[in-house]
């Protein structure tokens, strides 16, 4: 599934950056350790992998995450939290992972549309994340995965940002007692978001419509 609306895709606050701290040695050294734990792996050779680990200080460090890569690549097992092995997000989905203010019904992205994930996926990754849609790249999600702290944050932000979204809508409406339309006029130029398409405002202004309807009981 995607995000709620088109809009809302605009709320990444950073740009996505590659890692580039590792230099050309260590990149090296890492994919000989990587063949290396392949090996051992397929022929059942703990010693070597003993061996392997206690190398260097670069493997010692990173000897953890890289089998965490290897298991990566290992057949899906687990039906998907988020879809529940269907493949496709629903409304009930949504509904039961309280996300009907943020996403549509669609492919999912927790699974890619397999209906099984890996067990380190379901460790690492909550099921009702919002900042996993299909607007992620597949390098994101495995960052993700493997606990990257700049994705991580990346994630944390953009839920503060949707947060402070809806919040904003609903006192602009209860509190500021403002129209729908004069709400997205503010929203747009909040984020000096210039030319905006009739659809696009359009839309907008139906998704205000849904965040009135969802926090009504809560401003009564």
């Amino acid at each position: 599934m995607r995000p709620k609306n088109v809009w809302i895709r605009q709320l990444q606050s950073t740009s996505y950056h590659t890692d580039n701290t590792a230099s050309p040695r260590n990149n090296s050294v890492a994919i000989t350790i990587f063949s290396t734990l392949v090996t051992a792996r397929a022929y059942k050779a703990p010693h070597l992998l003993k061996i392997v680990t206690y190398v260097s200080p670069y493997v010692s460090f990173n000897i953890k995450k890289t089998i965490m890569i290897i298991n990566l690549f290992q057949k899906p097992t687990e039906k998907c939290p988020r879809c529940l092995g269907k493949g496709f997000v629903d409304n009930d989905d949504i509904n039961r992972l309280n996300k009907k203010l943020e996403w549509a019904s669609g492919k999912c992205a927790y699974c890619y549309e397999k209906g099984k994930v890996n067990k380190l996926t379901v460790s690492n990754i909550p099921a009702d994340l919002s900042y996993l849609t299909l607007e992620r790249t597949k390098i994101e999600r495995w960052k993700l995965i493997l606990g990257n702290k700049k994705a991580k944050k990346r994630a944390k932000l953009y839920q503060e940002n949707l947060n402070d979204l809806i919040n904003h809508i609903s006192k602009q409406y209860f509190v500021g007692e403002l129209d729908f339309e004069t709400i997205a006029d503010l929203h747009f130029a909040r984020f000096e978001k210039h030319n905006v398409s009739v659809k696009e405002k359009k839309e907008f202004i139906k998704y205000i419509g849904e965040v009135v309807k969802e926090r009504k009981e809560k401003f009564e």
